[in-house]
């Protein structure tokens, strides 16, 4: 497999799960939920890179980033390229069934034990934001 590594630094930015990627780049997944307000978050074109640094050798995935900040300079990320379609605010004791299962889980309480799983103080009273996308 031949892997390309492209430049990000354009396009509007979220981070996501290595584990992920999988059902990003089928198609599978075309909803996130994310922790706290994200006021940034706009339609149109959004990157998509992987929370953890990835190994292009050890990975079936064509695209990867570098990135270049002081930080992680060198570093190597998965990315995958969406359309944001719509972008909802909402507290975590008012998300819907529907919306649970859109970002693959079973039901409103698999979701919050999923995000508390990242964010230990997640609760009813914690802000959400619902990112619905098409894959690129």
């Amino acid at each position: 497999m031949m892997n390309t590594f492209i430049d990000v630094s354009s396009v509007q930015q979220l981070k996501l799960s290595n584990g992920l990627f999988p059902l990003l780049h089928s198609g599978d997944k075309r909803v996130t939920c994310c922790n706290g307000r994200h006021h940034n978050i706009k339609l149109g074109a959004l990157a998509i890179l992987s929370t953890d640094p990835a190994n292009p050798d050890k990975l079936e995935w064509d695209t990867f980033v570098r990135a270049y900040d002081d930080k992680f300079q060198g570093q190597i990320y998965m990315v995958q390229f969406v359309n944001v379609l719509r972008v909802t605010h909402t507290l975590a004791g008012n998300i819907t069934p529907q919306e649970a299962m859109d970002d693959g889980f079973n039901d409103t309480i698999d979701l919050i034990r999923g995000m508390r799983r990242l964010y230990p103080d997640f609760n009813d009273d914690t802000e959400v934001t619902f990112i619905r996308f098409t894959v690129q």
